[in-house]
Formats: structure tokens, C-alpha cells, sequence
């Protein structure tokens, strides 16, 4: 799962990378970071410097751990833990481990 927290923060986030070492092809690119807080949505950016025609995004849905409780309700399914890098919950982290189970008292 990925937590809105840190996404939301660093929304409107842009940088020029150089291309990769060793990987033909490669070019300098534009990254920008963005998110949509009515869809809870992280937007990654990647946008060739030299051809902007062919930049592409990918979006991804944001749960914090409340929601995504929420989310599986009335699924059959319990969170039976949640972790970041087998830590408890870090709600500024970019995001999270959740374990479920069949919920067995229904």
C-alpha cells in the first residue's frame, strides 16, 4: 500500500535526471511528482527533456491505514497487522505492508 502523507507533501516536485550510466538510450529526463487529494492519487512524471511528446505518467491509489480499514469492511477480511520495513506504522512513510485474514467470527 502506498500512504498519501509523504505524496501529498512533496506534491509539485520536479527534477532534471541526467540518463543512465551504461543503458543505451537513455536520456535526460523531467520527474515531477504530483498528487490529486480528491482521488488520493500519487501521479509520477516522466518527461523527456529533448521530446516532450513522449512523456508518460503512471497514477497510483493512496490508502492511509484508516481508509484502507475501511476499505475492507464488511469484505470478510480483518487487517491482522500493519507494518512499514517490519516496523509499526509510520504514517509519513511511503508506504506500508498490510496482512489480511478471513475474518472466521462471521
Amino acid at each position: 500500500m502506498f500512504s498519501p502523507v509523504r505524496f501529498a507533501r512533496h506534491a509539485e516536485v520536479s527534477e532534471i535526471l541526467p540518463p543512465l550510466t551504461g543503458v543505451p538510450g537513455s536520456v535526460e529526463m523531467l520527474h515531477t511528482c504530483l498528487f490529486d487529494p480528491l482521488q488520493c492519487r500519487w501521479i509520477d512524471e516522466w518527461q523527456p527533456t529533448a521530446d516532450p511528446s513522449k512523456a508518460l505518467a503512471q497514477t497510483i491509489r493512496c490508502y492511509t491505514p484508516t481508509d484502507f480499514g475501511l476499505l475492507v469492511g464488511n469484505t470478510g477480511l480483518t487487517i491482522h497487522r500493519i507494518e512499514v520495513d517490519g516496523e509499526s506504522v509510520d504514517l509519513a512513510a511511503y508506504s506500508y505492508l498490510v496482512q489480511l485474514i478471513a475474518d472466521r467470527s462471521q
